[in-house]
């Protein structure tokens, strides 16, 4: 099953991340060029684990384009190592590249999968990544109150509250707050 998994990212050398139940494969600008520019329709499709009316949404998003001079992402595929089956992602979706802080981002997308630990898994490996590998100084959380999983697991990773920003999002015709978290790197190091 692995090599299934990991036939695209070795052939275009995307870095993974192991972890005991999962793998986390990498996705960052250079990545979608290659793939945008080299894989059809329906490989796209099965690289992103997603149907024809999301990557339509994401081929638009791509053209629209991800990064700027001051900022990027970086972004992992959460897969499942049993199955080999996409089933969330998680990372940084704003870098702010010449700041050294980025905003953590995470969602599993099959139900069947969430309340298994597996997120806390997941993330756990890269915020130690952001740190040791990309430089960063500060990771910041923007969670909605009413989001309780969320909570728990930035809570569980001993992120910091620093307060509430309101009416910060827009999402299904509502706007809402966001509690926002951060954890240093010098308080990770501890």
């Amino acid at each position: 099953m692995q090599n299934k998994v990991l036939k695209h990212s070795i052939k275009i050398n995307i870095q993974i991340i192991e972890t005991k139940n999962l793998f986390l494969r990498e996705l960052n600008p250079e990545i979608y060029d290659y793939v945008f520019g080299n894989f059809t329709d329906d490989e796209l499709m099965n690289f992103f684990g997603m149907n024809n009316i999301s990557l339509n949404l994401e081929k638009e998003n791509y053209k629209k384009g991800f990064a700027t001079w001051s900022m990027t992402f970086k972004i992992w595929q959460i897969i499942d190592k049993t199955t080999g089956k996409i089933i969330g992602s998680c990372g940084f979706h704003y870098w702010y590249i010449h700041q050294l802080n980025a905003e953590i981002g995470y969602e599993i997308t099959d139900v069947k999968y969430r309340g298994k630990g597996l997120m806390t898994e997941a993330v756990e490996k890269i915020v130690e990544y952001g740190f040791t590998k990309m430089n960063l100084n500060r990771i910041e959380a923007f969670i909605n109150p009413e989001n309780t999983a969320s909570l728990k697991l930035i809570h569980k990773l001993k992120f910091v509250e620093e307060g509430k920003l309101r009416e910060r999002f827009f999402r299904n015709n509502e706007i809402g707050d966001h509690l926002v978290f951060s954890l240093l790197k010098k308080e990770f190091n501890q």
